[in-house]
């Protein structure tokens, strides 16, 4: 099921962070950044350092111009367009563990995964 990301955009993050969801989300990038599909698995939504609402979540899958994944990456909330719901639950030791004394490129958190 697809979702367009018009209402309620931070509420469907939250609800992917708190339950552990996979989801694939169409990013519209800009000129550093290629826009489309990816694969993620959100673990925090957060106010950044430039003072932008985003998440941090692992990208397992999809469009990456640096072509290392899988990779934990930052996804800025107003770029997001669209977003996927996948069935499949986070396996959290498939990937490298994130970082447990915080996130240095956010200046506050407003939720982060427990585990």
């Amino acid at each position: 099921m697809i979702i367009e990301l018009k209402q309620s955009k931070q509420q469907r993050i939250v609800d992917a962070i708190i339950n552990k969801r996979v989801v694939n989300i169409f990013y519209s990038g800009d000129e550093s950044v290629q826009a489309g599909w990816r694969n993620v698995e959100p673990y925090l939504l957060g106010i950044t350092l430039a003072g932008n609402l985003a998440i941090r979540a692992f990208q397992r899958q999809g469009v990456s111009l640096s072509d290392n994944k899988p990779d934990w990456r930052i996804y800025r909330l107003d770029r997001i367009t669209k977003l996927e719901f996948i069935q499949s639950r986070l396996r959290r030791s498939a990937k490298p563990l994130y970082r447990s004394s915080g996130d240095d490129k956010f200046r506050s958190i407003i939720i982060q995964s427990p585990n």
